[in-house]
C-alpha cells in the first residue's frame, strides 16, 4: 500500500511502483488496467492516470486507445564521443540494424547543396536515399548527397547497411568530421506511412554535412527519425568543458526526449 503519512503525492509514490513493476516487465508487456491499479493501491483513477502519463511522457509506457498501457521499447540513442551513424547507434543497443535502399542516382545538385558541399567546378552528386531499419522495424529514412568528384567509383551494390564502412573499404576518403542538427517537426502523409508511423506524429528532422580531414565537405545528409524510438544523450567530461571555456567547438551538454507536437 501507499504511504499517506509522507509529503510525497499519491501519484508519485504509484509512479515509483509502477517503475519497479516496469523493471520486471519486457517491451510491449501490457500494464493492468487503470480501474485494477486503482483498487489495489486504494487510490482513485485520476491518480493512477497522473502516474501512468508522467511515464508516458517520460518515454517509458506508451498508450493504445482502446487496448490499454505497454512497456515501451528502449530509444535508440546517439553517442557524441565518436562520429555518429546509425548503424553503430542500433548495434550498441544490441540491435541488428539493415538498410533498404530507396533510390540510387547521379544527378546535378539543386542549388541550396551546391553551397553546402562547396561545388564550384563539378555540380554533380550521388543521392543514396535509403530505409533504416531496427529489429526490421522501420527507424529512419536518410538521404545522403555525396561529392561524385571525390566518389566517383561509389556503386549502390558496393553499400551494405553502413555507407561508411562501404567509402572505408573503396577509398581512404571516409568523413572524420560531422556537423549536425536536430529538429523537431510533424510527419506528414507520406513520411508517416515509410515509417509506419501515424501523421501528424513527432519526429526529428536531421542535416549533416560530412568533411574529410582537410576540412572538405564531401557529404550532406537529410534525415527523419521516428520521434518514438530515439534521443540525443550527449555527456561532456570536465575536460571538455575546460576545452570549451578555452574557445574549444564540442557540443555542449544536453539530453533531451522528442514528445508531441502541435502544428
Amino acid at each position: 500500500m501507499l504511504n499517506r503519512d509522507t509529503h510525497l503525492p499519491l501519484y508519485y509514490q504509484l509512479k515509483t511502483v509502477l517503475l519497479t513493476m516496469i523493471s520486471n516487465m519486457e517491451a510491449d508487456d501490457q500494464l493492468p488496467g487503470e480501474l485494477e491499479l486503482s483498487k489495489k493501491y486504494d487510490v482513485s483513477r485520476g491518480t493512477v492516470k497522473q502516474a501512468i502519463m508522467d511515464l508516458v511522457h517520460e518515454g517509458i509506457l506508451y498508450r493504445m486507445q482502446g487496448k490499454g498501457t505497454f512497456v515501451a521499447p528502449p530509444k535508440i540513442k546517439r553517442s557524441f564521443g565518436r562520429l555518429p551513424s546509425f548503424t553503430d547507434d542500433i548495434r550498441r543497443f544490441g540491435y541488428e540494424p539493415k538498410s533498404k535502399i530507396l533510390s540510387f542516382k547521379l544527378m546535378e545538385a539543386p542549388e541550396y547543396i551546391r553551397k553546402r558541399l562547396h561545388l564550384d567546378q563539378d555540380p554533380l552528386v550521388i543521392r543514396f536515399k535509403r530505409l533504416v531499419l531496427s529489429q526490421d522495424k522501420p527507424f529512419a529514412i536518410v538521404t545522403s548527397y555525396l561529392r561524385h568528384d571525390v566518389y566517383p567509383h561509389l556503386k549502390a551494390e558496393s553499400i551494405g547497411d553502413s555507407l561508411y564502412d562501404a567509402l572505408a573499404e573503396l577509398s581512404d576518403k571516409v568523413p572524420v568530421k560531422v556537423h549536425d542538427t536536430y529538429t523537431p517537426v510533424n510527419a506528414d502523409d507520406k513520411l508517416a506511412a515509410a515509417l509506419c508511423i501515424k501523421e501528424g506524429m513527432a519526429i526529428f528532422y536531421t542535416e549533416r554535412i560530412a568533411y574529410l580531414d582537410n576540412e572538405m565537405p564531401v557529404e550532406f545528409v537529410e534525415g527523419h527519425i521516428r520521434g518514438d524510438s530515439f534521443t540525443l544523450d550527449i555527456q561532456i567530461s570536465p575536460e571538455k568543458i575546460d576545452h570549451l571555456k578555452r574557445g574549444g567547438s564540442e557540443v555542449a551538454h544536453f539530453s533531451f526526449r522528442l514528445g508531441n507536437i502541435s502544428s
